[in-house]
């Protein structure tokens, strides 16, 4: 059987095509037309959007066994994980500046978290079989803790607001959680225990390919998440704002596919997919601070943003409404690999 090769340059495809993704359903001209698979699950259920998050955390994990030869000192992990912490906050501020309302959550935040543990746990344990069972333990715990009754009520319904991860997030984090929902969090705390699974899944996966010569080990480590998802998606509904444990394994099981899908069909190696993808951090900052500075209503006495007039002006006058929203994450899209082409020729200049 052939064993997985190169190793380094489908990691890069795999977060190339993850960020692509990311800058198409983060940055529509309209929230309001939004072709259906670039739309989240409004709360179950699993549309193509809904893969972002999860393949970032597994690809990540992918990745830590690598980290590894390079012998990583926690002060080190410790760094990288406040660094994104860091970076989240500061995107959180902008544009209000208010550390009274300030979202303490948020998707660097949980990465940066995420990060810190699952590198703790791999470099006290490497063994696949333990790692798989912490993985298993902590979607287990989770699956408990979200089923704790709240205010007194003995019936349990994983709603909005009405589950015990959301009413964590009020009592802790209140007035600082996602001004869309006010009282609960989609990167809130309960979550982040679960979203340690989904690195792990990684890690796990990621020390068969580095290490394993045999190709069926890989194939049925994929069909192991298949075969558990069943029992898990008895007891919980897939959902990413709880990051369930049925939405974890199944991400994963898709990660693991398009992994391996990634690694022979050759076809799919393109040169600026893999320049999104050595480019992460960089854009997945960047991409967002960017769309926070387009919303700024600076035109028209605090009206209007530059996006609102640039969309209206150029696409939405020209084209149907939802052709016109898919344009513009398109547009942004070119706009940054035209970014990342010049900070790579500035790069190549030093």
């Amino acid at each position: 059987m052939k064993r997985i090769l190169p190793r380094i340059e489908t990691i890069d495809l795999f977060r190339g095509y993850t960020l692509i993704l990311m800058i198409l359903v983060n940055n529509p001209g309209d929230w309001g037309a939004i072709y259906t698979p670039l739309k989240h699950a409004s709360w179950n259920g699993l549309t193509i959007a809904d893969l972002v998050f999860p393949f970032f955390l597994f690809i990540m994990g992918v990745t830590i066994p690598i980290l590894n030869e390079k012998k990583l000192s926690i002060l080190e992990i410790t760094k990288r994980s406040l660094i994104l912490i860091f970076l989240g906050l500061v995107l959180n501020l902008i544009p209000k500046f208010d550390f009274n309302t300030i979202r303490i959550p948020g998707v660097l935040q949980r990465i940066g978290l995420v990060y810190f543990f699952s590198c703790l746990i791999f470099k006290f344990q490497k063994k696949i079989l333990v790692l798989f069972i912490i993985f298993i333990t902590l979607l287990i715990l989770h699956s408990y803790l979200i089923y704790i009754p709240i205010n007194g009520s003995e019936k349990v319904e994983l709603k909005p607001n009405k589950n015990f991860s959301n009413y964590l997030d009020n009592l802790i984090l209140k007035n600082h959680l996602w001004e869309f929902s006010k009282t609960w969090d989609p990167e809130g705390i309960l979550g982040t225990i679960s979203s340690i699974s989904s690195c792990l899944a990684g890690i796990i996966f990621g020390l068969f390919v580095f290490h394993s010569k045999n190709m069926i080990q890989i194939l049925l480590l994929f069909f192991l998440f298949l075969v558990l998802i069943l029992p898990f998606n008895n007891i919980l509904p897939i959902n990413k704002s709880l990051w369930t444990a049925s939405y974890v394994i199944l991400t994963s099981g898709i990660g693991i596919l398009f992994y391996l899908i990634l690694n022979f069909l050759k076809s799919f190696d393109f040169e600026f997919v893999k320049l999104f993808g050595k480019n992460s951090l960089f854009l997945f900052f960047y991409t967002s601070l960017l769309a926070k500075l387009l919303n700024l209503k600076i035109f028209e006495n605090g009206k209007l943003g530059l996006k609102s007039l640039l969309f209206v002006n150029i696409l939405k006058n020209h084209f149907e409404i939802y052709f016109a929203s898919f344009l513009w994450s398109i547009f942004i899209l070119v706009f940054f690999y035209f970014v990342l082409k010049f900070r790579k020729f500035l790069t190549n200049l030093t």
